[in-house]
């Protein structure tokens, strides 16, 4: 959906940012702002650094460098896209979602989901509570301790216990007013096949509540505790739980996904807790189906690096095939590790150790070639060989959309075949020179299959945060002098500096270039709206390229300020003189004048005297 800039500003103004960030880090008043330790994974400080301004509703941290406002902070905690931080902080505030031509049968469904994610909620909440304190479940206490998961760990995913009674749930969810066709719609429940009544889905189970990135929940995990089948058991899809669509544990994992820049994608959800548990944070699993395009279009914003942990089955296999493919035309850089066939990775972990696991991380193959050698294995491939493991590869290889890494997947392939590079890449693309030099492949083949090899994917590091969203690097600030970065970030920390640099005339003093623009485009904004000059630094936070350089630190005194105000414009004049010299040195070379020489010398004392006073200062 997309939203108006006017939809998107209600939103920002009713949610606190502060409120928000406090939910992952302890802030304490500190000026004029607050301060905490760093919430990110891969800045772990003693000193509390990271600022946050409720007045101006952004953060910044003066540790590791990371800047932005409500929309980022969603993005790189939560691996939210711009769209979807939308939505959840409008449904935090309880607005309304801008209404779109939707006829009743819409309506119906979206209320029907609100009514079943609700449901879902309460029904955790009673499988938490059962597990924490009822004497009934201390066996699955005790088998919670048997696996080796730790009390925090349990809080962290919000482990329950669904208790061996038929209908205890039932109970729990009519006491709380949730209607039963809601409940049924939720598959929390079932009816009874002869006479009246409904009992419980899930019991006598250890319970894992599934989440969408948002923190809902929209299903649950259930394994068995004593003997009996199914070993697990989850949720029957609902209008709010499809299995190609949700990654188990991405609300938790994806701030870990990002600040490492890698996912390992493992099975189920107890190998993810596992996991998780030992120290191996980016980590998310499929739940017993392979890859498809909604898990990889969730993970393309955190990360292009992909590892499969895969079970040594054939099942495992059978879906690491079907999802390379997928996560080849993505766009991702995928690797796999099979794990020994008795083994699946909780068990690997706890028989070997971390360390170990990491080391097979770092050793990890690309998944093609993985894949590539299972089917090839150690045969001695005669030539309609080749020919059918090429037309299987084939499909792979044109999915590529990173040219550079088609090209060199081709020559590995021609390597393990024995074959010409030129010559795959010909059968591939279906234009041999004649018809004994190769054969050909599909119209679809000849179509997709680049002959280039040396023009790389233009988007290959697009990152996409929803329709909404601003371009990343809009203004390379990072290209502006020292002057120019620090006139920008102090005309945004307060009005009474915005208004110093106007009566200097500083825009006149700005070299042609990004920050000259970018200072212009606050300039406009801040007339167009007053009022909102507080919000500025937010709303350009994810205008620039390097965000960091909007970020100043207070000063001990009113007139310490005062006195980098200033010495900002006297090296804004200063480099503006030397602009303005360089250019009277040109103009001298071609037609000499008195006036000219006059001016030159006048710019030169004027250069002198400004260096002096401002030296050292900016």
């Amino acid at each position: 959906m997309k939203f108006s800039q006017d939809f998107i500003d209600r939103v920002s103004e009713a949610n606190n940012l502060v409120e928000i960030i406090g939910q992952h880090t302890i802030l304490k008043p500190s000026g004029r702002g607050l301060m905490g330790r760093c919430p990110f994974p891969d800045h772990v400080e003693k000193t509390p650094s990271f600022s946050v301004s409720e007045e101006k509703q952004v953060y910044h941290c003066f540790g590791c460098g990371k800047s932005g406002n409500l929309f980022t902070f969603l993005r790189d905690q939560q691996g939210m896209g711009f769209a979807e931080a939308v939505e959840f902080l409008a449904e935090r505030a309880r607005i309304e979602l801008p209404r779109t031509e939707t006829n009743d049968r819409e309506e119906l469904e979206n209320r029907k989901k609100k009514n079943i994610t609700q449901a879902n909620l309460l029904a955790a909440q009673f499988f938490r509570r059962q597990f924490l304190e009822s004497p009934e479940a201390a066996h699955a206490r005790a088998y919670a301790e048997s696996r080796g998961l730790l009390p925090e760990t349990l809080e962290t995913f919000k482990v329950g216990y669904a208790p061996q009674e038929w209908s205890k749930l039932t109970e729990e969810l009519q006491r709380e007013k949730i209607p039963s066709e809601v409940a049924l719609q939720a598959h929390l429940i079932r009816a009874k096949q002869s006479g009246t009544g409904f009992f419980d889905l899930f019991r006598d189970r250890l319970m894992f509540p599934i989440s969408n990135k948002r923190g809902d929940v929209v299903a649950f995990g259930g394994r068995i505790i004593n003997e009996g089948t199914p070993k697990y058991l989850n949720s029957p899809e609902t209008p709010v739980f499809q299995k190609s669509r949700i990654l188990y544990g991405l609300n938790e994992t994806a701030r870990f996904i990002r600040s490492e820049d890698r996912a390992i994608i493992v099975e189920g959800y107890m190998d993810l807790v596992s996991l998780f548990q030992a120290g191996l944070k980016p980590v998310v699993a499929i739940m017993g189906t392979a890859m498809t395009e909604d898990h990889a279009h969730q993970l393309k914003n955190l990360t292009k690096n992909i590892y499969l942990l895969l079970d040594g089955d054939q099942a495992g296999i059978t879906a690491a095939e079907r999802s390379l493919p997928i996560l080849l035309k993505a766009g991702f850089h995928p690797k796999g590790i099979i794990l020994p066939q008795e083994l699946d990775p909780d068990d690997f972990v706890k028989k070997y150790g971390l360390d170990t696991l990491e080391n097979e991380l770092l050793k990890a193959s690309d998944l093609f070639v993985l894949i590539m050698n299972r089917w090839i294995g150690n045969k001695n491939l005669g030539q309609t060989d080749k020919i059918a493991i090429l037309d299987r590869l084939a499909p792979l290889l044109i999915s590529v959309t990173d040219r550079r890494l088609q090209d060199l997947y081709l020559k590995t392939v021609a390597s393990r075949l024995s074959l010409e590079p030129q010559w795959v890449r010909e059968a591939l693309r279906g234009t041999s020179s004649s018809a004994s030099s190769g054969p050909r492949t599909s119209t679809t083949s000849a179509k997709n299959f680049s002959s280039s090899t040396n023009v790389p994917n233009q988007n290959v590091n697009a990152i996409s945060t929803g329709e909404n969203a601003v371009k990343e690097s809009v203004f390379k600030l990072s290209k502006a002098t020292k002057a120019e970065a620090s006139l920008v970030a102090y005309a945004l920390k307060s009005r009474a500096n915005m208004n110093y640099f106007l009566e200097e005339k500083a825009l006149s003093l700005m070299s042609e270039g990004d920050a000259k623009k970018l200072f212009q485009e606050i300039l406009d904004a801040d007339r167009q709206a007053p009022e909102r000059f507080d919000r500025l630094v937010s709303q350009f936070v994810n205008k620039v390229d390097k965000p960091h350089l909007l970020f100043v630190e207070d000063e001990e005194n009113e007139n310490g300020s005062v006195g980098i105000l200033t010495m900002i414009v006297k090296r804004l004049k200063e480099n503006h003189l030397r602009e303005e010299l360089k250019s009277l040195a040109q103009d001298l070379q071609l037609q000499e004048s008195p006036e000219k020489w006059e001016r030159l010398k006048q710019i030169q004392i004027e250069i002198t005297l400004l260096s002096k006073s401002a030296k050292g200062a900016v």
